[in-house]
């Protein structure tokens, strides 16, 4: 009964390692996050590695793969079995196969390597490669050869077929971020989401395209690394910016079908949504200005800000400026908010005072506001000067416009240059115009009723 029982172990035991020696494909040619797809004009490379073959000294396999048409064969790197034969053909049925052995001849590895590498495989993707096919790799009968103290053995490997999606040209429309046919608000989603991924980005690459432009229509790029993100560079300049909701605003209403704007009215108004409002009672409104270029249809920029204990922040809100059917759009994200502002039907702005940031009534802390554009109805983009940042770290001051207004009456102001050069001097004020300033850094110092001092750095430009 113990001789069975030895037998049934030794038999169990020899049947998990026949069955546990493989060959498999891995990749060191990119990242991990890279690894599961090919880019169309690039090349390749998959690794053929062996796994608990011990005392091996040769391999052999033959490599299937399909899309022939868009995959070829480049060329091939050692790995631990020395110079390999290889044989390249097509079937005639849109598969490659490759014919490869190896042998390192009398001189097998050790057996405490239980993982080996074969050999590396370099590929070319073709330009018109058909982009999110699926490429397959699948080895047909591959065999390894071992020799041990009983001398030379072939082992039979299995393997698993390996499927890569091809990343390949498609057709951007500026504005339709979601790749939907249509744009709509929903657009301005997947640009706020994505800010920030593009050249700069780590492990991941972006493509122009060579019509960066507004203009609707099929625009052809070569599919980013994160494929979703491909369609939120409306702009087409290779990195995802707040500029991109401007091209947004341009094309709302458009989509593939018609290639042309909807005519949009009071019905179509309906199924957009309201402008947000986030101001109540227990809110403030700081003013954001901005110098209009052109007869602009839409504003996009950042707010930067630090939030002290008691601050909070909401949101950006219109002002009056754009009339018929106004949007706004805000995104919340850590310090800083991506906004943008226009009308659906694509009215002008008709003032400087293009929103408000939404705060709440404790709020005492810095904003600035960055990266400010414009689009007009042409499709052209301008950067803008924002007039506002507004500096509010002074208790019921607020520096807005060139202007210094104050909640309650300063008993004395002093207005000294960088050198400390008294420059003027007022009592008893609650307004200040500081627009005949010269360009230059400035201290204000604001003495109250009760003797307090405050002192304000201000940028005059």
């Amino acid at each position: 009964m113990k001789i069975l029982f030895k037998y049934i172990v030794v038999y169990f035991i020899s049947t998990i390692c026949i069955f546990s020696q493989e060959i498999y494909i891995s990749r060191s040619d990119v990242d991990v996050n890279r690894s599961s797809f090919v880019t169309a004009t690039f090349t390749f490379t998959i690794d053929v590695y062996l796994k608990d073959v011990k005392n091996a000294n040769g391999v052999a396999f033959e490599l299937k793969y399909n899309l022939s048409n868009y995959i070829k064969y480049s060329q091939w790197k050692f790995g631990e079995y020395g110079s390999p034969q290889i044989i390249n053909f097509d079937d005639g049925n849109g598969n490659g196969r490759l014919i490869v052995a190896l042998n390192r001849g009398e001189i097998p590895l050790s057996d405490s390597i239980n993982q080996s590498k074969v050999i590396s495989l370099e590929f070319v993707t073709l330009q018109n490669a058909p982009n999110s096919s699926i490429l397959t790799f699948e080895f047909v009968n591959p065999i390894a050869t071992a020799i041990d103290i009983n001398g030379r053995k072939i082992v039979s490997l299995k393997s698993q077929k390996i499927e890569y999606r091809i990343n390949g040209f498609v057709n951007v429309w500026p504005g339709d971020t979601d790749n939907n046919g249509k744009v709509d608000h929903l657009d301005f989603g997947p640009v706020s989401q994505y800010v920030g991924f593009g050249s700069a980005t780590k492990n991941m690459r972006s493509f122009k395209r060579k019509s960066g432009s507004a203009i609707w229509g099929p625009h052809q790029v070569l599919t980013w690394d994160s494929a979703a993100v491909t369609y939120a560079d409306c702009d087409g300049n290779g990195d995802i910016t707040v500029s991109d909701m401007l091209i947004v605003t341009y094309n709302i209403g458009k989509d593939t079908n018609s290639y042309k704007s909807k005519n949009v009215n009071e019905k179509i108004q309906s199924k957009y949504p309201e402008p947000i409002v986030y101001s109540n009672d227990n809110t403030k409104k700081i003013p954001i200005y901005a110098n209009l270029k052109s007869d602009l249809i839409g504003i996009s920029g950042i707010i930067d800000f630090d939030i002290l204990d008691n601050s909070k922040i909401y949101g950006v809100e219109l002002a009056s400026s754009f009339g018929s059917y106004p949007y706004n759009y805000s995104y919340k994200k850590d310090n800083q908010i991506i906004f943008a502002i226009g009308s659906f039907v694509k009215e002008f702005a008709k003032n400087n005072l293009i929103a408000y940031l939404i705060v709440n009534n404790d709020f005492d802390d810095k904003i600035n506001i960055r990266e400010l554009k414009g689009i007009n109805k042409y499709g052209d983009i301008f950067d803008l000067k924002a007039i506002t940042n507004v500096e509010v770290n002074v208790d019921d001051i607020t520096l807005i416009q060139n202007k210094l207004i104050a909640n309650n009456q300063i008993h004395t102001l002093y207005i000294y240059d960088y050198l400390g050069n008294l420059i003027e001097k007022h009592h008893n004020i609650n307004y200040i115009d500081l627009s005949n300033l010269n360009l230059g850094i400035y201290f204000i110092k604001v003495f109250n009723d009760n003797s307090n001092v405050k002192i304000i750095k201000y940028l005059a430009n």
